[in-house]
């Protein structure tokens, strides 16, 4: 069963890979809605692509439970449900009808630098996709028409802009540490995507083995994160998948002897460093380090109905 924000991740894929490799097709991009139509391709875009849908990080959705019985109509497994969707992007955000997705690019700018966290997280997720793709994902903010022309040449000829991704990343950060815990997995998703496109790019191995340890660093914080609620995080399928599969991207002909341990070791530095600026950040608002979000029944009611 695929969950609401794997369908996001699943999206970011199909619109990477699938728009990218056949931009000459006319292509809609639709965020107004997520169809059967655009699942199937995007399940069958990701497995061409070699990615798996267990990477990142998934919320529920209501709609796939139509059919698990009493669960949609279970008050406890709704109010499971909103919480956990609170804890990312959110429903309405992610069908494009958001208070601040009606809002122009500087004002959403001015509302995420003001600490807004719904505001960090989207305004976050318009610059990763600026760096990565050449393009925002909202439709009102981009500069040309999908399917266009213009559209087509300035993918074909974009070329990934880091200084954005990071920028991306710390209101992402942010608003992780203001409680959209989900954040972390996007980040991680979105690194691990990064390593695709720094391929195509022929970038340097050195500069492609970064984005490979920033990728890993961000799900072991992701998990560390999610410690005291880690039965929901391992139904959200947070593992280590992710690693496997990006280095398969970054070195198709095999992975070098000792480069998959020393990119782990150097992930686990990282991530030392990315805990420590999270307790800080997080005591700094008076916030707990490590959030207890759901009781062991809330999560066992989760983890049945989904």
């Amino acid at each position: 069963m695929i969950t609401a924000t794997i369908l996001v991740i699943l999206y970011i894929l199909w619109s990477f890979f699938f728009v990218a490799e056949h931009a000459s097709d006319e292509v809609t991009i639709s965020k107004a809605r997520i169809s059967k139509e655009v699942e199937t391709k995007v399940k069958s875009q990701v497995t061409k692509s070699g990615t798996k849908p267990s990477e990142g990080t998934k919320q529920a959705d209501p709609e796939d439970f139509k059919d698990s019985s009493g669960c949609i109509n279970d008050p406890n497994f709704l109010s499971v449900f909103k919480r956990l969707d609170a804890l990312g992007i959110g429903q309405a955000n992610l069908v494009g009808r958001g208070h601040y997705q009606e809002l122009n690019l500087s004002s959403l700018a001015s509302y995420a630098d003001a600490g807004e966290p719904d505001a960090m997280f989207l305004y976050g997720l318009e610059l990763v996709w600026k760096g990565l793709f050449g393009m925002y994902q909202t439709k009102h903010y981009r500069e040309h028409p999908v399917g266009s022309t213009s559209f087509k040449e300035s993918l074909k000829n974009h070329k990934v802009d880091l200084s954005k991704v990071r920028e991306g990343e710390k209101y992402l950060f942010k608003s992780a540490v203001q409680g959209k815990l989900l954040a972390l997995g996007e980040i991680a998703a979105y690194f691990a995507i990064s390593v695709k496109s720094l391929k195509k790019q022929e970038e340097s191995e050195d500069q492609i083995k970064r984005y490979l340890v920033e990728s890993h660093a961000y799900t072991l914080l992701m998990k560390d994160v999610f410690k005291n609620d880690y039965s929901l995080l391992e139904s959200l399928t947070i593992d280590n998948k992710s690693l496997d599969t990006t280095l398969k991207i970054a070195f198709p002909d095999g992975v070098p002897q000792g480069v998959e341990a020393d990119l782990i070791n150097k992930a686990q530095n990282r991530f030392k460093e990315l805990k420590e600026k999270w307790r800080s950040s997080r005591e700094y608002f008076g916030y707990d380090v490590y959030p207890d979000l759901f009781t062991t029944d809330e999560e066992e009611l989760y983890i049945t109905c989904s």
